[in-house]
Protein backbone atom coordinates (compact mmCIF):
# COMPACT_ATOMS: atom_id res chain seq x y z
CA UNK A 1 0.00 0.00 0.00
CA UNK A 2 2.84 2.42 0.70
CA UNK A 3 4.15 1.87 -2.83
CA UNK A 4 0.77 2.86 -4.28
CA UNK A 5 0.67 6.03 -2.17
CA UNK A 6 4.19 6.99 -3.23
CA UNK A 7 3.33 6.32 -6.86
CA UNK A 8 0.22 8.52 -6.70
CA UNK A 9 2.15 11.22 -4.90
CA UNK A 10 4.81 11.16 -7.60
CA UNK A 11 2.15 11.51 -10.29
CA UNK A 12 0.61 14.45 -8.44
CA UNK A 13 4.00 16.17 -8.15
CA UNK A 14 4.56 15.72 -11.90
CA UNK A 15 1.11 17.16 -12.61
CA UNK A 16 1.78 20.15 -10.32
CA UNK A 17 5.16 20.80 -11.96
CA UNK A 18 3.50 20.70 -15.37
CA UNK A 19 0.89 23.22 -14.19
CA UNK A 20 3.58 25.56 -12.86
CA UNK A 21 5.56 25.33 -16.08
CA UNK A 22 2.52 25.89 -18.32
CA UNK A 23 0.70 28.56 -16.31
CA UNK A 24 2.81 30.26 -13.68
CA UNK A 25 6.18 30.48 -15.40
CA UNK A 26 4.57 31.40 -18.70
CA UNK A 27 2.35 34.12 -17.28
CA UNK A 28 2.28 37.67 -18.56
CA UNK A 29 1.66 40.75 -16.45
CA UNK A 30 0.61 44.01 -18.11
CA UNK A 31 0.20 47.30 -16.32
CA UNK A 32 -0.79 50.57 -18.00
CA UNK A 33 -0.36 54.02 -16.58
CA UNK A 34 -2.85 56.11 -18.55
CA UNK A 35 -2.05 56.00 -22.27
CA UNK A 36 1.56 57.07 -21.69
CA UNK A 37 3.26 53.97 -20.29
CA UNK A 38 2.89 50.19 -20.48
CA UNK A 39 4.83 47.82 -18.22
CA UNK A 40 5.12 44.27 -19.58
CA UNK A 41 6.52 41.33 -17.63
CA UNK A 42 6.98 37.90 -19.22
CA UNK A 43 8.63 39.01 -22.48
CA UNK A 44 10.45 36.48 -24.61
CA UNK A 45 11.48 38.47 -27.70
CA UNK A 46 11.13 41.91 -29.28
CA UNK A 47 10.08 41.26 -32.88
CA UNK A 48 9.60 44.82 -34.13
CA UNK A 49 10.38 48.23 -32.72
CA UNK A 50 10.16 51.77 -34.05
CA UNK A 51 8.51 55.02 -32.98
CA UNK A 52 5.02 53.80 -34.03
CA UNK A 53 4.93 50.11 -33.09
CA UNK A 54 6.45 47.69 -30.59
CA UNK A 55 5.72 43.99 -31.22
CA UNK A 56 6.68 41.61 -28.42
CA UNK A 57 6.55 37.81 -28.13
CA UNK A 58 5.19 36.56 -24.82
CA UNK A 59 4.18 33.00 -23.90
CA UNK A 60 1.36 31.76 -26.15
CA UNK A 61 0.80 35.10 -27.97
CA UNK A 62 2.18 38.32 -29.48
CA UNK A 63 1.45 41.77 -28.07
CA UNK A 64 1.62 44.82 -30.36
CA UNK A 65 1.63 48.35 -28.97
CA UNK A 66 0.71 51.09 -31.46
CA UNK A 67 1.22 54.80 -30.91
CA UNK A 68 3.45 57.83 -31.45
CA UNK A 69 6.95 58.54 -30.17
CA UNK A 70 7.19 55.08 -28.57
CA UNK A 71 10.35 54.23 -26.65
CA UNK A 72 11.54 51.10 -24.87
CA UNK A 73 12.85 51.69 -21.38
CA UNK A 74 14.06 49.57 -18.47
CA UNK A 75 14.80 46.49 -20.56
CA UNK A 76 15.87 43.38 -18.67
CA UNK A 77 15.74 39.63 -19.30
CA UNK A 78 11.94 39.30 -19.21
CA UNK A 79 10.34 42.73 -18.82
CA UNK A 80 10.24 46.17 -20.39
CA UNK A 81 8.47 49.51 -20.33
CA UNK A 82 6.97 51.10 -23.43
CA UNK A 83 6.50 54.86 -23.08
CA UNK A 84 5.08 57.45 -25.44
CA UNK A 85 1.55 58.15 -26.67
CA UNK A 86 -0.14 54.73 -26.77
CA UNK A 87 -3.12 54.52 -29.14
CA UNK A 88 -3.89 50.79 -28.95
CA UNK A 89 -2.70 47.41 -27.72
CA UNK A 90 -3.33 44.25 -29.77
CA UNK A 91 -3.16 40.62 -28.62
CA UNK A 92 -2.54 37.92 -31.25
CA UNK A 93 -2.70 34.24 -30.36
Amino acid sequence: MNFKLKRNFSAEVKKANSYVKDNVLSSVHIEMKSNRELVLEGCQKIEEYDENIVKIKVPKMWISVFGRDLELRCLNSDSLIVSGFICSVEFLT
